[in-house]
């Protein structure tokens, strides 16, 4: 059991470093990912991943050191806008090696 005082993000440790970006601008490329979500916390990796013949709409993955920086982006960015679109934000339960 939680003790009384901690913070949500203090109960969160667990949680990936990743998150998943959905609905990116098709030229939005890893560099501005990157940027756009450094203002949450020191990010390790940022890229857009390979899109499907299926999609419209690209996606990315971008990796902080700290759990409770990609905490902090994803539900500061998730529904926001992203250069022209609005992206969905969640954790990454995938592979970055690519």
């Amino acid at each position: 059991m939680l003790g009384r005082g901690r913070t949500f993000l203090a109960r969160t440790r667990a949680f990936s470093t990743s998150i998943y970006v959905e609905g990116v601008h098709w030229r939005t490329d890893g560099i501005r990912l990157r940027e756009s979500f450094e203002k949450f916390g020191p990010v390790t990796q940022a890229c857009i991943l390979p899109a499907s013949a299926d999609t419209m709409f690209l996606s990315g993955c971008v990796t902080f050191e700290d759990s409770e920086d990609a905490l902090r982006a994803m539900l500061a960015m998730n529904g926001q806008e992203l250069d022209g679109r609005i992206v969905k934000v969640d954790y990454f339960d995938g592979d970055l090696d690519m």
